[in-house]
């Protein structure tokens, strides 16, 4: 017997990534090869639509997660990370770091600090949305099995309690989010070598001054400094000299 409680009210002609509700009455779907479409839940008819064949960014057509941040905020997810503003339907794929992480991005959670967590094929990241800046999480930071060659992380989910759960094809990840939302003091930076016009200079004599001034006549110099921290390895970036 035919069930008639289920009616089809969109036909969307692709194979369908991802749905999710961006506001009480809209449902955003994510159909491969194509793009994203807006239904009207309360109506059944398509509002609006962001494809490639409108001349939107080509890497929409394999958007694979959608997430909103807040009423005027919607991640999306795929070959890359990207920003859509769910009122004027405008994508920019420029405007986060993790627009360049390294392979695809499958799911995306926030947790209740404001932090946005990303998981994909080369691990599991959080990104800070206040400022712009995100870290890859490893087995460093006490997350086990968070990254092999047997691991992806395909799905999440925010647990009653606040935890985070990932999920891939072999193992499952659960952790505090609350664990890795203080920032960590930079370490204390050791001037290591000064080089003047290409001849070192002592720098036990120069690290007991107050200033150090160069003539103008000299026109090349180079600092070398050594950060001495394995809880940080790879997010030291660079040293700001006034």
């Amino acid at each position: 017997a035919v069930n008639s409680s289920f009616r089809e009210i969109l036909s969307l002609n692709g194979l369908i990534n991802r749905m999710g509700f961006i506001n009480n009455h809209q449902l955003w779907i994510a159909v491969h090869n194509k793009g994203i479409y807006i239904a009207d839940i309360k109506t059944g008819k398509l509002v609006q639509s962001i494809t490639v064949d409108q001349g939107q960014p080509s890497f929409i057509a394999n958007t694979k997660e959608l997430l909103t941040f807040n009423d005027t905020l919607c991640l999306i997810a795929g070959e890359k990370l990207g920003i859509l503003n769910p009122q004027k339907f405008k994508i920019n794929y420029s405007n986060l770091p993790g627009s360049q992480l390294p392979g695809s991005i499958f799911t995306l959670q926030k947790d209740q600090y404001g932090n946005c967590w990303a998981g994909g094929s080369s691990g599991i990241y959080k990104l800070n949305m206040a400022s712009r800046t995100i870290t890859r999480l490893t087995q460093q930071d006490g997350l086990i099995t968070i990254h092999t060659n047997s691991y992806v992380a395909e799905r999440s989910m925010q647990l009653r309690n606040g935890w985070l759960a990932f999920g891939g094809n072999q193992h499952l990840v659960l952790f505090n989010p609350a664990e890795y939302n203080n920032s960590m003091v930079p370490p204390s930076v050791n001037i290591t070598g000064f080089q003047l016009n290409g001849r070192y200079l002592p720098e036990d004599s120069l690290t007991a001054l107050n200033t150090i001034n160069i003539p103008y006549e000299h026109r090349v110099f180079s600092i070398e400094f050594a950060a001495i921290n394995f809880m940080q390895k790879g997010r030291l970036r660079h040293v700001k000299i006034q």
